[in-house]
């Protein structure tokens, strides 16, 4: 090859590497992860898991096997209707255990979490009688009187779980 040959060719791979580091490169777009944000609160507690351990108290969830003999806990659990998912559609299934939540108190006595926060079991434990006062256990005959209520010893009274979150009080502190 002649040098002149050798020389264009030179030159033509010169002009073609330019052309092509001047030419405009695609941006690199690094789209951001698609994440999914589960609607309502994330790690919500439970009103009456938050009695039970803002009082200090230990709060236990079980898992009672149904059928266990060993079992203290004697529970009637209703047949649910499975789901077409199910490999017998339409058939009834029992559950095989059943989750139970208690606040434990420091002398090992026990409720059951919404027994607790509502007044009917363990009124010694709440935070209306320590400080004081009398409490009202609510209703299990009406879900919207189900709160327990705090009556001070002034006469006025608001829910217990309220009064336990500084949100009301006696008449006469207000």
């Amino acid at each position: 090859m002649s040098k002149k040959t050798v020389l264009l060719v030179s030159l033509s791979l010169v002009l073609v590497t330019l052309a092509a580091c001047t030419r405009a490169q695609p941006e690199l777009v690094i789209e951001p992860e698609t994440v999914i944000v589960p609607e309502g609160p994330v790690n919500r507690h439970s009103p009456a898991e938050l009695y039970c351990t803002g009082l200090g108290y230990e709060y236990i969830v079980r898992e009672i096997k149904i059928g266990n003999a060993e079992s203290q806990t004697n529970v009637s659990v209703e047949p649910i209707t499975e789901t077409l998912e199910g490999p017998h559609p339409g058939n009834p299934v029992i559950p095989d255990y059943i989750l139970q939540t208690v606040c434990v108190f420091p002398d090992g006595n026990e409720c059951e979490e919404e027994e607790f926060i509502s007044g009917r079991c363990g009124q010694e434990y709440s935070y209306c009688v320590q400080k004081g006062n009398k409490l009202r256990p609510g209703s299990t005959l009406k879900p919207d009187t189900n709160e327990a209520t705090c009556v001070f010893t002034d006469g006025s009274s608001c829910p217990e779980f309220d009064f336990f979150n500084g949100s009301c009080g006696p008449a006469t502190s207000q």
